[in-house]
């Protein structure tokens, strides 16, 4: 993790590191774990406070650290997408998330099996966070349709908040940032702290989801 040579800034990105542990203790809390969404959700979380747990730690090796890091990208992949899947109505948006997950995974992993998967892969994260975007607007369409004057008291529109806001500043970091901000002096330390902010309202957004969940009587 960067040093921003703030001690306050940077107690702020340890807590926005393990900022998946406030969704997770309420979705415990409320017992909403008998939902799909919000059982995803939970081992989303789990996941991500695993990954935290050792990236540190591994990331101190070179070739290690990339595959762990890979590999963290793609288990996050799946598991949103199925986030996503499991907060939509209809089959066929349903049916779309499924062979866009089948196709990435399958180009990612042949890739990993050809080049190796000890490589930078930014073409991975760039197209993976641009499929995380589509597959969140798919799902936004289905709520202003259905839910229109609900949104904001919809658990599923938080997902999509969520998930939109995090991985649309992803995907400008992705593909050419430089051309996205005006100050072209912004440096990688700073693109990194604005990530964890990202993150850190990613979460913000998930909790915000499994507090106005209504459980159907």
């Amino acid at each position: 993790m960067y040093s921003t040579g703030s001690s306050s800034f940077n107690a702020f990105l340890h807590v926005a590191v393990y900022s998946p542990v406030i969704p997770l203790l309420i979705i415990i809390f409320r017992q909403l774990y008998y939902n799909q969404s919000f059982n995803l959700l939970m081992i989303y979380c789990l996941m991500s406070i695993f990954f935290s747990m050792f990236g540190d730690l591994v990331r101190e090796d070179g070739n290690l650290g990339l595959v762990f890091m890979n590999m963290q990208y793609l288990v996050e992949f799946i598991l949103l997408s199925l986030l996503v899947r499991s907060a939509m109505n209809d089959s066929t948006l349903k049916q779309i998330v499924n062979i866009i997950m089948a196709i990435f995974c399958t180009i990612v992993i042949t890739y990993a099996v050809i080049r190796g998967y000890d490589n930078h892969l930014p073409l991975m994260y760039g197209t993976g966070n641009a499929l995380l975007l589509f597959i969140s607007l798919l799902l936004s369409f289905e709520l202003i349709r259905t839910e229109k004057k609900n949104l904001s008291t919809s658990y599923r529109f938080w997902i999509v908040a969520a998930i939109f806001f995090c991985y649309g500043f992803n995907f400008l970091v992705s593909f050419g940032w430089k051309f996205f901000f005006t100050r072209n002096t912004i440096t990688a330390q700073e693109l990194w702290s604005f990530s964890y902010l990202a993150s850190f309202l990613k979460n913000v957004f998930f909790s915000t989801s499994t507090l106005v969940y209504k459980r159907q009587s």
